[in-house]
């Protein structure tokens, strides 16, 4: 990108706390469609949105700020939104997998393990900035298993200003740290009260072959009891929709509907090996798809 140019039009100096910018603007209208202003401008007052809109209907107002700053030709749009994300696993990006269970072992459990303390905050701060350097102030974050992980979190993601879900991945089997399903329930308990509007705290169970079903049932308690959103994994591989089988007795998706994790608040990600009729069951959930996740595990590609 090219510098930007800083434009004086006129003689008087622009009001304390407001700024002007022209350029390429797009902004969502509803729900249904964008607006498109090739040639648009963006006040900002305190750090507030004021107006967006065509340069031209507002160029001539007195009232408003006289110095702007030109990006032109490039576009100003609203952040953007990443619905799935891993906070420990930044330093692994790109690091060749297996398949996803054996990567899990050999790889992000280990990493996620000395995911605390110091090093959880430093890290979630790394991750936080390389966020906000593409362009996503919206994210659904995942930290470590550890509790004082999901306080670096938050304290990193208030600190530069993003929204969040925030949750730690919820694990009573196979745990890289020795707890019992009633230590992972109290502590997730006690860390939902760091739940605030923009930065929220998810019940995170973190897959269901990571959890008994005592655990997703205490899940699902949690969230329904404090209104809490919800966000976990499904469908993600083939064998791991076989082992869910083998050990529940059921499909993925009917494990998480009897432990009442299916909700209009609910963000399952991955989701690539479902029927049509499960399909249908998610109607009111969302769906966080990483197709280059996806691609780069080889998990396969959604239909």
């Amino acid at each position: 990108m090219s510098p930007q140019k800083k434009v004086w039009r006129g003689a008087s100096a622009p009001r304390e706390g407001a700024a002007t910018y022209r350029a390429h603007v797009l902004s969502p209208v509803g729900s249904n469609g964008w607006a498109d202003w090739n040639d648009g401008r963006l006040d900002v007052l305190d750090g507030k949105i004021v107006h967006a809109g065509p340069w031209r209907k507002r160029a001539s107002e007195s009232a408003l700020p006289t110095r702007y700053t030109d990006l032109r030709p490039h576009l100003l749009l609203p952040g953007l939104v990443d619905t799935h994300a891993h906070v420990p696993q930044l330093p692994i990006c790109g690091v060749h997998p297996e398949d996803l269970l054996e990567w899990l072992r050999k790889w992000t459990f280990p990493l996620e393990k000395r995911f605390r303390g110091e090093r959880a905050l430093a890290l979630s701060r790394d991750f936080m900035r390389e966020m906000l350097a593409q362009g996503t102030t919206t994210a659904g974050l995942y930290t470590s298993a550890w509790p004082d992980s999901v306080e670096a979190c938050f304290k990193a993601a208030e600190e530069v200003g993003v929204h969040a879900w925030i949750g730690p991945p919820l694990m009573d089997d196979g745990a890289y740290r020795r707890v019992t399903t009633k230590r992972v329930l109290d502590e997730a308990r006690a860390l939902a009260k760091l739940d605030r509007p923009t930065l929220r705290f998810a019940v995170t169970p973190r897959f269901a072959l990571s959890c008994t079903r005592e655990l997703l049932e205490g899940c699902g308690d949690l969230a329904r009891e404090k209104d809490l959103p919800i966000q976990t994994h499904l469908a993600e591989q083939q064998n791991e929709c076989q082992a869910v089988r083998e050990r529940f007795g059921q499909e993925y998706l009917e494990v998480y509907e009897d432990a009442g994790l299916v909700t209009p608040r609910s963000i399952f990600a991955h989701a690539i090996w479902l029927t049509a009729r499960e399909w249908q069951r998610l109607a009111p959930c969302a769906i966080a798809h990483c197709p280059t996740s996806n691609v780069f595990l080889g998990s396969g590609v959604m239909n």
